[in-house]
């Protein structure tokens, strides 16, 4: 089963099982984008003779917040994930685990029109809210692709 992507606001869909995920309330995603430098200054100079090196090309961070709640839909692609509480607990046991080498595709409707190729780097998921039937959270992906995955 696939997602539609016309009822979910981003679609994250594991590159190796294909399952998928559907985040919904979720709020403008914000990007930072980085090309981390090395700063050598030199002895007796100003800031304009500083040495700069740099080791690694750019990376670009997507954070968005989410809301999880219970409208009678699956979330996930048929494996019957509705509640609030199911999930938070599909999050941490099949979207953000342990495991190294897993890479997902990110589909959003609004922001992206082709498909970005992401690792997840945070999960946050608030359950004080769990009374009135809803989480809220948030995500931060990382552009890119696990080597060998």
């Amino acid at each position: 089963m696939v997602l539609d992507i016309g009822s979910f606001d981003v679609i994250l869909v594991n590159d190796t099982s294909g399952k998928e995920f559907g985040f919904r309330g979720v709020t403008p995603f914000d990007s930072n984008v980085s090309q981390p430098a090395i700063a050598i200054p030199i002895i007796n100079n100003g800031p304009g003779s500083t040495l700069f090196f740099r080791f690694s090309g750019q990376q670009e961070f997507i954070t968005f917040s989410f809301v999880l709640y219970d409208d009678g839909s699956d979330v996930s692609d048929g494996d019957s994930i509705v509640t609030a509480i199911q999930q938070h607990n599909y999050s941490r046991e099949n979207i953000f685990t342990a495991e190294f080498n897993t890479s997902w595709t990110l589909k959003q409707a609004n922001h992206y029109t082709s498909s970005e190729g992401v690792v997840i780097s945070d999960l946050t998921i608030n359950r004080e809210n769990n009374s009135g039937g809803y989480m809220t959270g948030s995500i931060t992906l990382q552009r890119g692709r696990v080597f060998g995955a």
